[in-house]
């Protein structure tokens, strides 16, 4: 089955310690576009998708890197 969507760009992404990618993901025949985070430290495993227009989102982009880049592992207690 087809998803309908085509990839836009992509990069790596790494930051505190989590280290991914970061892609986009276009719908040819529309304006949509999601932007994905995925991310992990070797022990947890992150995603996060922000859905925005493809023709571009500056608030939109800036909230997601935000998300991202806030992400923090604690130990654990014990």
């Amino acid at each position: 089955p087809s998803t309908k969507t085509t990839p836009g760009r992509s990069a790596t992404w790494d930051h505190g310690g989590f280290h991914g990618c970061d892609v986009e993901v276009v719908d040819p025949a529309g304006n949509q576009a999601s932007r994905q985070f995925s991310l992990t430290d070797g022990t947890i495993h992150v995603s996060i998708v922000c859905n925005r227009d493809k023709r571009g989102a500056p608030a939109i982009d800036a909230a997601c890197e935000a998300m991202a880049r806030g992400i923090t592992a604690k130990p654990p207690k014990g």
